[in-house]
């Protein structure tokens, strides 16, 4: 149990020391969309260094349900995996946010983070959760935190334990709500792949519907 929630803790302090380090260098200076841009950007490289090392170190060669970020888009990976990963990214959003927004007018629950966040200019709005934010979410939660849990744990209770970590980080419940359940679909797509690059693509995806659509 100690081992697992290690497992856990390091990939969220890994995000939440960026976090930090972007807000005390330029918090009193940028928006809502600026800063997670900000701290995307702080997270990624250090992130990927991270996964780096664990997936050329024997214990994740001895375990290969966990994802391989060079298996991303080699030989043998479908196309339409790709394409049904974008798919699902813009149906999952629609639906989902679809059920939360009833639950949010039936119980009177506030989604304060996420509305300080949609009004920041556009532009950086759309880069940091078109792009920056998800790729760097995808790093920490699928690529480190869920490949993690899946050398110690099955298929089932990884992705479920994995889903319930990556709501949580989202603060409130409505968030919670929504993140858990793309936190699913998301660790089934990394599951599937064996890689980041489907689950990556289906978080951008819902991300952008979210925007572009919402």
């Amino acid at each position: 149990m100690i081992a697992i929630l290690a497992r856990l803790a390091y990939p969220l302090a890994l995000y939440y020391v960026c976090s930090g380090l972007a807000a005390a260098a330029a918090g009193p200076y940028l928006d809502a969309a600026a800063l997670t841009a900000l701290t995307a950007l702080l997270v990624i490289p250090a992130a990927y260094w991270c996964f780096s090392r664990e997936a050329d170190s024997p214990a994740f060669r001895k375990k290969e349900e966990a994802p391989g970020w060079r298996r991303a888009v080699g030989p043998g990976q479908s196309p339409w995996l790709f394409a049904a990963a974008a798919g699902a990214g813009i149906v999952g959003n629609q639906v989902f946010t679809w059920l939360l927004n009833w639950l949010q007018q039936a119980a009177g629950l506030s989604n304060a983070a996420q509305e300080s966040l949609l009004s920041s200019g556009w532009p950086t709005l759309l880069l940091c959760s078109g792009f920056l934010a998800p790729l760097a979410e995808e790093l920490v939660f699928r690529g480190l935190l869920y490949g993690n849990l899946r050398r110690m744990l099955p298929k089932w209770p990884a992705v479920i334990l994995g889903a319930a970590a990556f709501g949580i980080f989202h603060g409130n419940l409505l968030q919670f709500c929504y993140a858990f359940s793309m936190g699913i679909l998301l660790n089934l797509f990394c599951e599937r792949q064996k890689g980041l690059a489907a689950p990556a693509l289906c978080h951008m995806a819902a991300n952008l519907a979210a925007l572009l659509l919402g």
